[in-house]
C-alpha cells in the first residue's frame, strides 16, 4: 500500500479490512507473557527477562500467532487475498524485495514477529519495530528478514506500547516550520565571515519564479543554506541543472525556478519557508567542466557546510530527479486492543525499512530519524560524507519523516561524530574508518571528496598531509586492515603494478574502494597517545605528486622513504592465520589484504615483515626490571589500554615509565611486554621500492619468541614505500 493511497488509522476500521489470518499479525500483549507492573506509580507493560528470545540489555524478540505458508515467486495465496490490505501489503514487501526478484518455484513460511527494545537514557522498553521471518520448510533460522518500523498517532498506544510518535508526512506546515525554527534557535549559527563564492539567490519574493547566480560580493545577507544530495546515476547527471563555462554568464543573467531539477526546486521551497535567501548546490555554484574551479571549490567544500546558516540533507531521495518533500515510504496501519488493560485501543503504523547492516541483526531497530539516515542511499555517497560530518546544523528530510540535528547535542545527533568534536589523530582515524567503503561515481575524487576536512584538520594539527594520512602520526596511520580483502593475492599485485585509473599509494588506505578499520585494538591500545607507542621506524623523505593545485586533492603518485627494521619470509612459509606458529602457540599474526585462506598452502616466501613500531601490551604482567624512583609518578591503570576508555581520552604519563598496580610493578619499557608491529611488503619492479599488501603483528603474551624477540636478529634497511 502505498503512502499516497487512503489509509485507515481507527482500530474499527483497520480490523474490517483484514482477514482472519492476518488478524494474528497484530500485537498481542498477552503473549510471551506479557504483564502489568508498576513503575513509580503508573502502570506499564513488561515482559519478563528469562524469554527465550531475550537477549540482556538487548531486549526480545516477541512472536505473534501470524504463521503462513506460500510459493515463491509468484505468492499465489496471498494473491488471492485481494481483499485483505495487510496480505496485499506483505505480498509488495516480499516482491520489492531481493528474494522476489527469485524466478525458482520454492516454497516459504512466513513469521511475523516484533521486536521489544531498550530506549535511550535507562527509559523502559518500547515496541520499536514488526520482522517478517521467511523461512525455507525445515530449516530452523530465517534466510531473510523484512524489517518495518512502528509508529503511532494515537496517544494510548504511544503511551502503553512506548511507541514513537508518527511523524507528520507535511513536513512543510506552519506547526512543523515553527517546531524547527524552535529547535535551530536553540543551536546558534556560526558566526563566521566565511562565504560560498557563488551562490544561487532565490530573490526577495517567496513566491518569485525568478532566481540568479550572484558572487560573495553581491550578498545582502551573511546567511546561505547549502544542499546535500545525491546526483543519482550517469543518465541522472547527464540531465542535472548545471553551470558550465558555456553558460556561466546566462546563470549570472538569471533562470527560471521551473528549469532546475526537483531536488533543487525543493531546496529553494525548504529556504522560502525558513526566510533564507541563499542557497548554495554544488551544480549550480561550481563551473562543473573547469578544473581548476572545481578543485579550489572542492577544497573548501567542509568550510562551507561548517558555516551554513543550516544544511538541506535529503536522504529521501536518490536523484538529482527526485525531490524530498513528497517521497515517503509505504507504510500501513494495523489495529491493537489491549488484552491486559481492555480500555486501551487505537493503531499504529508499519513502515517499512531496509536493514543497514547485511550481517547484522535484522530485529534491531532504531529511532526513526536514525532508521531515515541508516537506509538511504545518501549515507552511502562519497561526497555526502564530508558534508553530513562537518554540518551543525541540519534539516534532514527523510522517507519517514522531517527531524533537525545538531552536532553540539548528542541528544539530537544521527551521525557516528562531529568532525568538529574531534579535530586530533583519533578524530581522523574517525573519518578514515567512516568516510572508506563509500561509493564514487569517479573513484578518482577518493581525495578530493574529503580534501575540504583534510583542510579543517591540518588547521588544527599543523602537520603535513600525506594521500589520506599524517607526517607525525604515521606510526598509527600506516597500520589499517581492509575489512572486504581482495579475492586473490594476484589481482591485488596487478592493481598496484598498473592501477587504473591511480587513486592513491599502495601505503594509503584510500587506494580503492573499500572500508578499511585500525587494526590491533584487540591485543594493544592503537588508540593510546603517541608517546605511549613507540615508533621504530625512521622516515627520510615524503614525496607527493598531485595532480592539480589542490594539495589535498588528487595524485599522479606518492612515496615514503623509510628506514627500520626488515626480514625477508623464508621460502615454504605457508599463509595460514597461526603463521610461524611453535607448540600450537602462534608467534607472527598476519593480515594480508587479500583472501589469504582461499588459497591454501600458498607461499609466502619472497615478502618482507618491516617493522613499524612497538607498544606495551594490554593487561601487561608486573615486572622489576629497575628501581621504581622517587621522583616518578604513577598514572592510574586506566591509562595501560583499557579496552573501555573512550577513543578521545588522552593520555597523561608525565616523566613516568612504570605504573603500580595492586603492589605490582608494570613497566612501560620493559622489552619483553611489548608487542610489535609492521607491514607485509612485496617487491616492486623497481630494485628498493615496494608495495604495502598486508600487516602482521606479534604479541609476547602467545609465544616467547614473540614481540621484540622475533626481530632481535633483523637487519635495518631502507626502503621506498610507494
Amino acid at each position: 500500500m502505498s503512502a499516497q493511497e487512503p489509509n485507515p488509522t481507527s482500530s474499527d476500521s483497520c480490523s474490517k479490512r483484514l482477514c482472519e489470518r492476518c488478524q494474528g499479525a497484530c500485537f498481542d500483549d498477552s503473549l510471551n507473557r506479557g504483564s502489568i507492573a508498576l513503575s513509580q506509580g503508573s502502570e506499564m507493560l513488561k515482559f519478563p527477562s528469562n524469554l527465550n528470545t531475550y537477549t540482556a540489555g538487548k531486549g526480545a524478540i516477541l512472536p505473534s500467532d501470524f504463521e503462513f505458508h506460500d510459493w515463491l515467486p509468484e505468492l499465489p495465496l496471498l494473491s488471492a487475498s485481494a481483499e485483505c490490505y495487510f496480505c496485499c501489503f506483505l505480498r509488495s514487501a516480499i516482491m520489492d524485495s531481493e528474494i522476489g526478484c527469485q524466478f525458482e518455484v520454492q516454497e516459504i513460511s512466513l513469521k511475523i514477529a516484533y521486536a521489544w527494545l531498550p530506549q535511550n537514557n535507562n527509559m523502559p522498553f518500547a515496541l520499536y519495530g514488526m520482522c517478517l521471518e521467511i523461512f525455507r520448510p525445515g530449516y530452523k533460522d530465517a534466510f531473510e528478514t523484512l524489517r518495518f518500523t512502528i509508529d503511532s498517532q494515537d496517544e494510548q498506544c504511544q503511551g502503553w506500547l512506548r511507541v514513537q510518535s508518527t511523524p507528520s508526512l507535511n513536513f512543510l506546515t506552519q506547526e512543523k516550520i515553527s517546531e524547527m525554527s524552535a529547535k535551530l534557535n536553540k543551536f546558534p549559527p556560526s558566526t563566521s565571515d566565511f562565504f560560498p563564492t557563488r551562490v544561487i539567490d532565490l530573490g526577495a519574493d517567496p513566491e518569485g519564479e525568478e532566481l540568479k547566480l550572484v558572487t560573495k560580493h553581491e550578498r545582502l545577507d551573511q546567511s546561505y543554506a547549502a544542499l546535500s544530495y545525491c546526483w543519482g546515476t550517469p543518465k541522472d547527471a547527464e540531465t542535472q541543472f548545471k553551470t558550465l563555462r558555456c553558460n556561466l554568464h546566462d546563470r549570472y543573467r538569471g533562470f527560471k525556478l521551473s528549469e532546475v531539477s526537483p531536488v533543487i526546486r525543493d531546496a529553494v521551497v525548504v529556504c522560502r519557508a525558513f526566510g533564507v535567501r541563499y542557497l548554495w548546490v554544488d551544480a549550480v555554484c561550481i563551473i562543473q567542466d573547469d578544473a581548476y574551479d572545481w578543485e579550489q571549490e572542492s577544497a573548501l567544500m567542509a568550510m562551507l557546510f561548517k558555516d551554513a546558516y543550516f544544511v538541506i540533507a535529503a536522504p529521501a531521495s536518490d536523484s538529482c530527479n527526485e525531490g524530498f518533500l513528497s517521497l515517503t515510504k509505504p507504510f500501513i496501519h494495523l489495529p491493537f486492543h489491549s488484552k491486559l488493560k481492555p480500555g486501551i485501543h487505537g493503531s499504529y503504523r508499519l513502515v517499512q525499512v531496509p536493514h543497514p547492516d547485511k550481517f547484522g541483526n535484522p530485529a534491531i531497530f532504531y529511532k526513526l530519524a536514525v532508521e531515515d539516515f541508516l537506509s538511504s542511499r545518501w549515507r552511502t555517497r562519497g561526497w555526502v560524507y564530508q558534508e553530513r560530518v562537518v554540518g551543525q546544523r541540519i534539516l534532514l528530510f527523510g522517507r519517514i519523516g522531517l527531524s533537525a540535528q545538531f552536532h553540539k547535542d548528542d541528544s539530537t545527533t544521527v551521525f557516528a561524530h562531529s568532525a568538529q568534536r574531534y579535530l586530533n589523530y583519533v578524530g581522523w582515524f574517525r573519518i578514515m574508518t567512516g568516510f572508506s567503503g563509500t561509493r564514487l561515481t569517479r573513484q578518482t575524487d577518493r581525495l578530493p571528496a574529503i580534501s575540504g576536512l583534510a583542510k579543517l584538520y591540518q588547521d588544527v594539527l599543523h602537520d603535513e598531509y600525506l594521500a589520506g594520512l599524517w607526517r607525525n602520526d604515521l606510526c598509527r596511520g600506516l597500520f589499517w586492515q581492509a575489512e572486504f580483502p581482495h579475492p586473490h593475492r594476484q589481482d591485488l599485485i596487478t592493481s598496484l603494478e598498473s592501477p587504473d585509473p591511480y587513486i592513491a599509494p599502495s601505503w594509503s588506505w584510500a587506494r580503492d574502494s573499500r572500508s578499511v578499520c585500525v587494526y590491533g585494538s584487540q591485543i594493544f591500545d592503537l588508540w593510546q597517545e603517541l608517546e605511549v607507542l613507540q615508533q621504530e621506524f625512521t622516515l627520510f623523505d615524503a614525496k607527493m605528486d598531485l595532480v592539480g593545485s589542490n594539495p589535498y586533492g588528487r595524485l599522479r603518485s606518492g612515496k615514503l622513504t623509510l628506514r627500520s627494521k626488515a626480514s625477508e619470509v623464508p621460502s615454504g612459509w605457508d599463509f595460514v592465520r597461526k603463521f610461524d606458529h611453535l607448540d600450537n602457540k602462534e608467534r607472527i599474526h598476519l593480515r594480508p589484504d587479500w583472501k589469504w585462506f582461499k588459497e591454501g598452502g600458498a607461499d609466502a616466501g619472497g615478502l618482507t615483515l618491516f617493522l613499524l613500531g612497538s607498544c606495551i601490551v594490554k593487561r601487561p604482567q608486573p615486572c622489576y626490571c629497575h628501581e621504581l624512583s622517587a621522583n616518578e609518578d604513577s598514572p592510574s591503570d586506566e591509562t595501560l589500554g583499557n579496552t573501555n576508555a573512550k577513543e578521545e581520552q588522552a593520555l597523561d604519563l608525565g616523566d613516568s615509565d612504570q605504573v603500580e598496580e595492586d603492589d605490582q610493578r608494570l613497566c612501560l619499557n620493559c622489552k619483553k611486554q611489548l608487542v610489535v608491529y609492521g607491514l607485509l611488503l612485496h617487491p616492486a619492479k623497481e630494485p628498493g621500492r615496494f608495495f604495502r599488501i598486508g600487516i602482521f603483528v606479534s604479541d609476547p603474551k602467545t609465544h616467547v619468541l614473540g614481540g621484540m624477540n622475533l626481530c632481535q636478529d633483523w637487519e635495518s634497511r631502507t626502503i621506498e614505500l610507494i
